[in-house]
């Protein structure tokens, strides 16, 4: 091992990330506190120094880490009438001495961001998310993103959710008042009252929604027409009920 004093610039040969020296300074060697103070978490110094000692150059280690951070779901597709998904999240960074795995791994912390107003996103633990959306209770597909970024690295990831569109249907109303017509034996034109409609059901829910559906109307029997919600019957000449 050689025992060569680290001078400012023989440290950042060795470590890129090392602040570039100062004005006249880069052949001069620098203690033990200011390696420390400048270089932070990117490196790391063996041996027992005081703060005010030069340092071995071949007793300063680099320190490089190495992040991950992923989520067993990207993509979430819910039904129209909602339900609950969980996702789970790795973040985690490895510790590297001179490009060499130390075995160490530190969890690193992060958060969420985005969404929408018919999402809720709860944070179940450290690594795990629920993710819940409302009921959609209109005729169209929605769709939202969050974002998750890992704490120091930066690192993202997107998770696009989507929604299916409510799932409409229609209930029908069919009702003629009154449901039956007596005529005297003259005769006589008579109506009745329809109501021919449907009414949208979003979800199986009612929403108010109704439309006018049309009908067709006919009689049977000798004497006896219609037109429209109108019957008519002529005068019954024989001495039976028809």
């Amino acid at each position: 091992m050689s025992t060569e004093i680290a001078t400012w610039n023989m440290i950042r040969s060795k470590i890129p990330s090392f602040p570039s020296p100062t004005a006249g300074r880069g052949n001069e060697c620098l203690t033990k506190a200011e390696i420390q103070s400048l270089g932070g978490d990117s490196l790391s110094i063996e041996g027992n120094y005081g703060n005010n000692e030069c340092v071995i150059l071949d007793h300063i280690a680099k320190v490089t880490w190495e992040y991950t951070f992923s989520a067993s779901l990207t993509s979430l597709d819910f039904p129209a009438t909602g339900s609950i998904l969980k996702i789970k999240v790795t973040s985690y960074k490895q510790k590297y001495i001179n490009d060499r795995d130390t075995g160490i791994q530190e969890n690193v912390g992060w958060d969420y961001y985005g969404g929408s107003d018919w999402i809720t996103i709860n944070r179940l633990s450290f690594d795990e998310v629920s993710i819940t959306p409302q009921e959609n209770d209109t005729e169209s597909q929605r769709n939202t993103k969050i974002l998750f970024t890992q704490y120091e690295s930066g690192k993202p990831i997107e998770i696009n959710i989507n929604q299916d569109p409510g799932d409409v249907t229609w209930e029908y109303t069919f009702i003629v008042t009154p449901p039956s017509l007596i005529f005297p034996a003259i005769g006589d034109t008579r109506s009745v009252s329809v109501t021919s409609c449907k009414e949208k059901l979003i979800n199986k829910k009612h929403t108010g929604i109704f439309v006018d559906v049309g009908f067709s109307s006919s009689v049977s029997g000798n004497g006896f027409s219609s037109s429209g919600t109108s019957v008519t019957a002529s005068e019954n000449t024989v001495t039976s009920k028809r």
